[in-house]
């Protein structure tokens, strides 16, 4: 059944007399017969959470009065109801949450609520499927923004399906979904696709759907066909072109041009850049500290800072900018002394004119997230370093839980350092190609 609004829970009110009506999500509106000089708003309607589940024991279930319509509006009704039955399902008494329960304000209702692991029924509503999918999943993400988007990405799928049994959508469902979208604004397009194939995934799991039936998502991309556009990646410069880049830059006063520099000679991202802190910075031991708040999003227990190692033309380059900004606050304010916005880089290259050819020639604009590829392509082609040691440069995650343990050992550090710097030493035209060619391939 859809989930009812105001409007239709008045019309309940006025011819609806003598039965429990579902509102969605296990919540019912209990409408009585008047009585003689009472109008029902008053005094015959009632708020009721009804809930099952099965146990090992049998089958449980619930029916609880959670307020009278006078005294608890639709959307306070809601929240309540949700946590009752999220304690039911939890096997906790639905009692204890009645008996503190607060209804909480608009304000707290942006996203949903956390709420306990719970096994799920083949009628369970897609909605509330996704409402706990979310949960699970914001809590990879950092950003309160990006929790936001991925929410708000759902609105249209939610509004249509979200009171919809996951085991009755068809791919004909998901289609009708995305088929607008699919070529029109293709990326965010795949990015629903992923989030709405993470819930089916949580459905299964849960048991709101069975393990062998297939996901309706991968058989609607199937229909919809081919997205118009293709993936773009980050466009890298090739790495023969970028110590006379870095040359260039090096003439340019501007912050911008400063920490488009740091961000070549350490392989970092643009936001970790741009959010540097000189208290990040241990120059006695030539260490960069990058939080777990500005690195990539990360699952669940990887809280984990990123150490970059430091060099004699990193320590330089950060003396030159101690005296520009004096060493404290940001390393690479804007002249608001706040953190720089990403689109500085790409003003700076059209100032500078910077574009790159791909393979069929066709000019394509260069980003400051392409140094990273361009660092990893001159590791793979021109050096005989450990790779491994590149990817963790570039803070990638790297085999599992034990190998990533070993991989931040003692030695594992130097590697790192030394390559950083040989890094260095090549874009600033210490050493060339031909010279790297023959230090680490002599019999080639």
């Amino acid at each position: 059944m859809a989930v009812i609004s105001s409007k239709q829970v008045e019309k309940i009110l006025k011819d609806g007399a003598g039965r429990d009506h579902s509102i969605g999500a296990g919540l019912y509106l209990r409408v009585k017969k008047a009585k003689k000089g009472t109008d029902r708003l008053h005094g015959g309607a009632v708020w009721i959470v009804k809930r099952s589940r099965t146990t090992p024991t049998g089958r449980q279930q619930i029916s609880r009065s959670i307020g009278e319509l006078s005294e608890v509006d639709l959307h306070d009704a809601r929240a309540i109801a949700e946590r009752v039955i999220d304690a039911f399902e939890r096997g906790v008494d639905p009692d204890q949450v009645l008996a503190k329960s607060e209804v909480v304000d608009d304000d707290g209702h942006d996203l949903p609520t956390e709420t306990g692991f719970v096994f799920a029924t083949a009628d369970s509503p897609f909605g509330e499927l996704a409402r706990m999918t979310f949960n699970n999943e914001s809590k990879k993400l950092r950003s309160d923004k990006y929790k936001q988007q991925w929410w708000n990405s759902l609105e249209k799928p939610l509004k249509k399906l979200g009171h919809m049994p996951a085991a009755d959508i068809t791919p004909a469902h998901i289609g009708e979904v995305l088929y607008k979208d699919w070529n029109r604004t293709p990326d965010s397009a795949r990015k629903l696709v992923q989030r709405l194939a993470k819930v089916f995934e949580f459905a299964r799991g849960v048991g709101a759907i069975s393990h062998d039936m297939p996901s309706p998502v991968a058989a609607a991309k199937v229909a919809l066909g081919p997205q118009t556009d293709q993936v773009q990646h980050h466009k890298s410069l090739p790495y023969q072109d970028a110590p006379a880049f870095y040359a260039r830059l090096s003439e340019r006063p501007a912050i911008s041009a400063l920490a488009l520099r740091w961000i070549m000679i350490t392989a970092t991202r643009s936001n970790e850049t741009r959010g540097m802190l000189w208290d990040e910075v241990d120059v006695e031991n030539r260490i960069w500290t990058i939080p777990p708040t500005r690195m990539k999003t990360t699952r669940i227990g990887s809280e984990k800072t990123h150490t970059v190692f430091l060099s004699q033309t990193h320590l330089d380059l950060l003396d030159e900018l101690r005296g520009i900004t004096g060493g404290k606050g940001l390393v690479f304010p804007n002249s608001n002394g706040k953190v720089m916005s990403d689109d500085v880089f790409r003003a700076l290259f059209r100032r500078m004119g910077c574009t790159v050819s791909d393979r069929e020639g066709a000019q394509l604009n260069v980003t400051a997230h392409g140094f990273r590829t361009t660092f990893r392509t001159w590791v793979e082609e021109c050096t005989a370093l450990d790779t491994r040691s590149a990817e963790q440069i570039l803070s990638h995650s790297v085999g599992n839980a034990v190998e990533m343990a070993y991989q931040r050992n003692a030695k594992r550090s130097v590697l790192m350092r030394q390559m950083l710097a040989l890094w260095c030493d090549y874009l600033l035209g210490k050493i060339t190609v031909a010279e790297l060619h023959d230090r680490f391939f002599p019999d080639e």
